[in-house]
């Protein structure tokens, strides 16, 4: 009745007159401690049989799960297909297809681990009609950031869950869709690179999450996911520090981006905050138009690109991108119709406040 799941796969399995049982697993594949797991109960294995185990390209899921909630959970369960198809689009393929992937319900309060190849999810995570979608994909991507890459030292954390955080948020877009994430705006207290305090922050989490983001519209999508595929082979089954990978995007990108991760990520400043006036003077048959954009935050100056949304009387739109690296900048120039409205960043490539005056 009792079945027991480790990492890797089930080798042996031996029945003593006691009435104890003894299961072996083993894995080929280098494994950190902390991703090490051992789970026992009385559990239903749910198996994909659309999946040919004997195929190099197939990825055989088993899942551990519990008898009361099975059908619950396996509705919740049928998504992590998709989720595969549309990370691997990104990562490459799962970086343990030798062996499996697999969920293991667990009684436990809060939402998962990303055990290698055995994820442990709570059991009230699972409600049905896919509510666990966003928490599977998190789990799932950490087999590539956390487990194919582990970080280096606690400090690196956020190559971890930051990365895991993001990548979390690409399995919700399909082949066709544009690239568009969607990251909350909390307040974030102190580094991304954690030297103090508690290592799993929503700053870890979501800010890890933005630097990548915003890390992506400095580099561009090709040179971007160039740099995800890069990181992930250069360091497979390996560890990787902040420094390492910031080693790395110089590297791709032929280019010193040492100034980017200054202020995002070593920094306690949390992000830009900008004041903007506009004004809009007519003089002869044009308007001289004038954006004045201020940063408030304390001590350090944020270098930035930052689109520029122009929104006139005749309500003709135009977007100008500037490059920020200062206290205070002067946007001007000449126009034939009057400024009316200016929008900082409208489509939210970067993390800030921004107070129009």
């Amino acid at each position: 009745k009792i079945k027991a799941v480790s990492n890797g796969l089930l080798i042996d399995s031996t029945s003593f007159s006691n009435g104890y049982k003894k299961f072996t697993y083993k894995s080929k594949y280098p494994v950190t401690h902390y991703l090490l797991f051992v789970a026992g109960g009385e559990y239903e294995i749910l198996k994909d049989k659309n999946t040919d185990f004997s195929s190099s390209e197939d990825l055989l899921l088993e899942h551990f799960l519990f008898k009361e909630t099975f059908d619950r959970s396996r509705e919740d369960l049928e998504l992590i297909k998709v989720i595969y198809e549309r990370l691997k689009r990104f990562t490459g393929d799962y970086p343990f297809k030798d062996e499996l992937y697999g969920i293991v319900e667990v009684s436990w309060p809060f939402g998962g681990m990303e055990h290698q190849t055995r994820s442990a999810i709570s059991t009230d995570a699972f409600k049905g009609l896919y509510s666990a979608y966003g928490l599977q994909a998190h789990e799932f991507a950490h087999q590539w950031f956390g487990n194919l890459v582990t970080c280096k030292s606690w400090k690196d954390i956020w190559l971890n869950e930051g990365f895991a955080t993001y990548f979390e948020q690409l399995a919700y877009l399909s082949k066709d869709n544009e690239i568009k994430i969607d990251l909350p705006e909390v307040d974030f207290y102190g580094s991304v690179y954690k030297t103090d305090g508690f290592i799993f922050s929503r700053t870890v989490y979501d800010k890890g999450a933005w630097i990548l983001e915003m890390l992506r519209h400095e580099l561009g999508n090709e040179k971007f996911f160039r740099l995800i595929r890069e990181y992930l082979n250069w360091y497979k089954y390996s560890n990787a520090s902040t420094e390492d990978f910031i080693q790395l995007v110089n590297q791709v990108s032929q280019k010193d981006y040492r100034w980017f991760f200054d202020q995002w990520l070593y920094s306690r400043i949390s992000r830009p905050f900008f004041e903007v006036k506009l004004k809009s003077e007519k003089r002869d048959n044009h308007y001289f138009c004038r954006v004045d954009l201020k940063q408030l935050q304390p001590e350090m100056i944020f270098q930035t690109h930052l689109d520029l949304k122009l929104i006139f009387d005749d309500e003709s739109e135009k977007t100008i991108q500037v490059f920020v690296d200062a206290r205070h900048k002067v946007i001007s120039f000449q126009s034939d119709v009057e400024l009316n409205q200016v929008l900082i960043d409208p489509e939210n490539k970067i993390l800030k406040s921004v107070v129009y005056k």
